[in-house]
């Protein structure tokens, strides 16, 4: 065997990046599977899947061995959990790609990817309906996002979604896609808010203030904030709803900007007595503060290589050597087909997880390209199309050997 190319990423320096690095691996019970059952010996896709299958038995499904492979090169090759290697054999011209563990990968990937296998089982959740999907568009990831939401929520008690959307720098439309996720699970509890025509009756009113001067720009929208201030010196009391009808601009992010005009001491926040409610808030539970306190703070303090590091590093030898890992590992990937219920299948998510690392790769690719590259079956219709439409890829045309051609770029950072 000789290999032809040796390729491996750093991990990162910062906590965050760290965070955001390992969460992307361990929001699925595969991929943490699949990073468990490497080692030292360089492991191809197939070698990965009999050693999962010699660890869980034959009932269990697993996948197919490109799947783990994929798994590899796109999630935890980035971050530097593994090395990958271009190999030719001796008895051929034909090459494969195999993977191998890194010492960063030894060191935080296999103690924080125990942890966060026998905290998912033990507590009965699934990791994926936690973190999410790993291929949301932004500039930071899903897990990385419902993160910093819980975190946030552990420290403040209480606070209202239009203070998530500008604390945390997330788009309104994600912002709610995370908080159903997580309200799901309940990690959170709030009430939410109805959509732009079915807002009446359940709004905020706020009143000038008389604060003189020029407010800080709210949402980077400098000229819907001074209208929409101007608007309320007018109408003296209003919800967002009077607001927009005031300046004709009929948008809900109204109501994020008379909230930002409220924390800069424009506006005051007074409560609607004909209904008696306010702007819904957003509340953590108890079983978020567990999750947050007795797993995210672990993992942070691991990643910060201070004590519990060592404590999980020795943890997962104890663990790995043990007659509960086998059960442990079963019951954690048959949660992981709960919510991607596919069978031997590729499910549609971490198929689409696999693009989208292609095109960020291949920037411009073409699907004829693709699916040579992946062996990806109904890529137009079933995959590319739908990415599109959520705003995750764009379609171009692009000159390729003096022709025109159609390629795929990914939209997000």
């Amino acid at each position: 065997m000789k290999v032809l190319k040796h390729t491996e990423f750093p991990f990162p320096d910062d906590l965050e990046g760290r965070m955001n690095s390992i969460s992307n691996v361990v929001n699925s019970e595969i991929k943490i599977a699949t990073l468990l059952h490497l080692d030292d010996t360089l492991a191809e896709g197939g070698d990965i899947l009999s050693r999962i299958r010699n660890t869980v038995g034959k009932k269990v499904k697993l996948g197919w061995g490109r799947d783990l492979a994929s798994y590899c090169h796109h999630s935890l090759l980035p971050i530097g959990a593994v090395a990958e290697e271009e190999i030719r054999r001796y008895t051929g011209e034909t090459t494969y790609l195999g993977y191998r563990l890194t010492e960063s990968g030894k060191k935080y990937g296999i103690p924080i990817a125990v942890f966060s296998l026998r905290w998912g089982v033990d507590n009965g959740f699934n990791l994926y309906s936690i973190f999410g999907s790993t291929n949301s568009p932004g500039k930071s990831r899903s897990p990385l996002n419902r993160i910093k939401i819980l975190k946030m929520l552990r420290s403040k008690g209480k606070i209202r979604k239009t203070d998530l959307v500008d604390n945390l720098e997330l788009a309104a439309w994600g912002l709610r896609s995370h908080l159903k996720s997580l309200k799901k699970i309940g990690f959170i509890a709030y009430d939410p808010i109805p959509e732009f025509h079915e807002m009446k009756g359940r709004l905020s009113y706020y009143k000038y203030s008389g604060k003189k001067g020029t407010p800080e720009t709210v949402r980077h929208m400098r000229d819907v904030t001074l209208k929409a201030l101007k608007a309320m010196k007018k109408l003296k009391t209003g919800s967002y709803l009077d607001v927009a009808n005031e300046i004709d601009y009929r948008s809900p992010n109204i109501s994020g900007i008379l909230a930002g005009l409220e924390r800069q001491g424009f506006l005051e926040s007074i409560v609607n007595f004909k209904v008696g409610t306010s702007l819904p808030e957003v509340e953590i539970t108890d079983d978020g503060r567990k999750f947050v306190d007795k797993y995210l703070a672990i993992v942070e303090d691991a990643l910060s290589d201070n004590a519990s590091l060592s404590e999980l590093q020795n943890k997962a030898g104890i663990f790995l050597a043990s007659e509960t890992y086998k059960e442990c590992l079963i019951n954690g990937i048959n949660n992981h087909w709960k919510v991607s219920p596919h069978g031997n299948s590729r499910p549609v998510q971490e198929t689409n997880e696999m693009i989208i690392s292609y095109f960020r790769k291949k920037p411009g690719a073409r699907p004829k390209e693709m699916r040579k590259d992946l062996n990806i079956e109904n890529l137009g219709s079933y995959y590319l199309k739908p990415l599109v439409k959520a705003g995750i890829l764009e379609k171009k045309k692009i000159d390729k050997n003096n022709k025109t051609a159609v390629g795929y770029f990914v939209t997000a950072p």
